[in-house]
Parts: structure tokens; C-alpha cells; sequence
């Protein structure tokens, strides 16, 4: 399963620097193919202080 919406978000909160939007993201959505993001949040941690320019994903 691939929630495409989610994954804007995510990648939205990355680029805007919203760690705490990147905190509270629910466990109940990150299930099944949804469960990269947390891998993506652990980039996004990694990377803070640093400017993302632009992120791009294909579903």
C-alpha cells in the first residue's frame, strides 16, 4: 500500500524543516509500504541545520 498523500507530507515537512510535524506522524500510518518514512524521518534528523532545496518521489 502506498499513501501517496503521506508521502507528500513527509517530503513537504522535510523540505520546510517541520521536525515536529515529522514527530507526530502517527504509527497507525506507518504501516505496510507506508513504513519507509521512518527511515526518511531518520534522514531528516541526520540532515538538520542543512537547507533541502527540493525532494522528489514517484509512486
Amino acid at each position: 500500500m502506498v499513501d501517496e498523500d503521506l508521502d507528500r507530507e513527509v517530503l513537504a515537512a522535510m523540505v520546510d524543516g517541520g521536525a515536529k510535524r515529522l514527530r507526530e506522524l502517527p504509527q497507525s500510518a506507518l504501516q505496510s509500504g507506508s513504513s519507509e518514512i521512518l527511515n526518511w524521518v531518520l534522514a531528516a534528523g541526520a540532515l538538520d541545520g542543512v537547507t533541502v532545496r527540493s525532494l522528489h518521489t514517484i509512486p
